[in-house]
């Protein structure tokens, strides 16, 4: 592994799940691409005279493929283009592109167009890394809009009790999955020790799983994904759950087609949004009056 730990959610669990042989980490002096400590090895060498060493000790200059080459071409093309608008490259991360393109994007592109919330990927970095980041979106947003993150579990109990403290200065609105392991006691602990909403959602695979959440009041928001849970019908079913014990429900979509993107609008402003209305007129009902809603 050359640089920083990966970004693929997939690779990370892999890595982390220590079911390789070796795992050689290429460490170059001054740097700490190893925040997890995943690696079996480490190298410290500097990465292109390990590069060079490598390609003198072959027997015969490798031949490209043609995928290779294909590769090789589209990345300096790719390079041609970025190079002019990245003069200062060294400085450039996740949170900053966010504040640069805040500020370069038409006026209203984002903020004054209804969205009221920012979402930003963490965990894939050491924590300071990820603190400048999120420094960096409250900067550029201002303070009349919320932050989430979302850290696809890369933390442990400690880990994400560190990152919360040192997130608390830029008001985060909730935290999306923060554990390696999200045990029901665990994420109350959690929530308890940093006063952080906490927000489910690859934990829960059914009504079963949230009931041992709720046991522990031990999340503060529920995230459906119709075609992770089964259909549009299942998500009715387990927000309902949720709803009674006073959880806050989003729907959004596991990154697909159309047609998946369709079915959580419809969920979200249909069939929830019905459900909520029907729970509303059935509480008049049962209080023993009536009042006619729009």
């Amino acid at each position: 592994q050359f640089g920083d730990p990966p970004v693929s959610k997939s690779l990370g669990q892999f890595l982390a799940s220590g079911s390789r042989r070796c795992h050689l980490m290429v460490e170059e002096p001054g740097t700490w691409p190893d925040p997890l400590q995943m690696a079996s090895d480490v190298a410290r060498v500097w990465t292109v005279e390990l590069c060079d060493s490598l390609f003198e000790s072959l027997d015969d200059s490798p031949q490209m493929s043609p995928r290779l080459d294909s590769w090789l071409a589209a990345s300096a093309r790719s390079r041609a283009a970025l190079d002019p608008m990245l003069v200062d490259e060294t400085t450039m991360f996740e949170g900053k592109v966010v504040a640069e393109l805040m500020r370069l994007a038409p006026d209203g592109c984002a903020v004054g167009q209804g969205h009221t919330s920012f979402k930003l990927k963490v965990g894939a970095r050491a924590i300071p890394a990820d603190v400048k980041k999120v420094a960096w979106l409250r900067m550029a947003i201002g303070n009349d809009f919320s932050i989430r993150l979302d850290p696809n579990r890369a933390w442990t109990l400690d880990q994400a009790e560190v990152a919360l403290h040192a997130f608390q200065p830029y008001g985060i609105e909730l935290l999306d999955e923060p554990l390696r392991s999200p045990e029901p006691g665990d994420m109350r602990r959690l929530s308890d020790a940093t006063g952080v909403a906490l927000a489910l959602d690859e934990s829960i695979s059914g009504a079963a799983a949230l009931s041992a959440f709720i046991e522990h009041d031990a999340a503060d928001y529920l995230v459906l994904k119709s075609a992770r849970l089964g259909g549009p019908t299942r998500c009715v079913e387990i927000a309902r759950l949720a709803r009674t014990a006073g959880i806050k429900v989003m729907v959004t979509d596991s990154i697909e087609s159309a047609v998946g993107m369709s079915t959580a609008v419809h969920l979200a402003s249909g069939t929830l949004a019905s459900w909520n209305r029907r729970r509303r007129w059935r509480r008049a009902i049962f209080s023993g009056w009536i009042v006619l809603r729009s």
